[in-house]
């Protein structure tokens, strides 16, 4: 039984082990990727700390384990909490104009795919955007990346736009 729980600090072993095993697919997304490998420790912390149960930032951090074995995370950041300036100019850059988005981040270990987890930590954070106010959600994928393209339009969310080598998907928050 796969339990998904808040992320702490000292969960940061897992999450170097997940990300070693999504860098041995040699997918060109991973290089792209917003955790580098040696600093899971400081990404943790950034989450944990600014938690929106510890501060009023918006973000979050949810891990999958099976066990003790760190298997899957969703990372998001509700950009209602950002202050207004970055608001607005994430508004415009993003062009959302009359939404309130919040961004999206997943992973899951290759071995644990199709066992239903991912669909759960993406249930998990929909939610917990839709708690912050949030009224879309937004996920930038590498167009080569097609398990993610695929997973991300199964869970109801559509193509936006392209800009290079990236998709940005959208999904409204009901």
């Amino acid at each position: 039984m796969v339990e998904i729980r808040r992320a702490r600090i000292e969960d940061a072993d897992g999450l170097r082990l997940l990300l070693r095993s999504l860098a041995r697919e040699v997918e060109p997304w991973i290089q792209e990727a917003t955790i580098q490998l040696g600093k899971e420790r400081e990404w943790i912390e950034n989450f944990v700390k600014d938690d929106r149960e510890h501060s009023a930032s918006g973000k979050f951090l949810f891990f999958a384990f099976d066990g003790k074995r760190l298997v899957g995370h969703v990372n998001g950041m509700s950009w209602t909490h950002a202050p207004k300036d970055v608001f607005d100019r994430m508004i415009k850059e993003q062009r959302l104009e009359g939404e309130r988005p919040g961004h999206i981040g997943i992973a899951v270990h290759k071995d644990y795919r199709r066992q239903g987890i991912g669909t759960k930590l993406m249930i998990k954070a929909l939610s917990e955007l839709q708690e912050m106010g949030s009224t879309v959600a937004v996920a930038n994928v590498n167009v080569d990346n097609r398990p993610s393209l695929l997973f991300l339009r199964g869970m109801g969310f559509t193509d936006y736009r392209r800009e290079g080598n990236q998709v940005l998907l959208t999904r409204k928050i009901e």
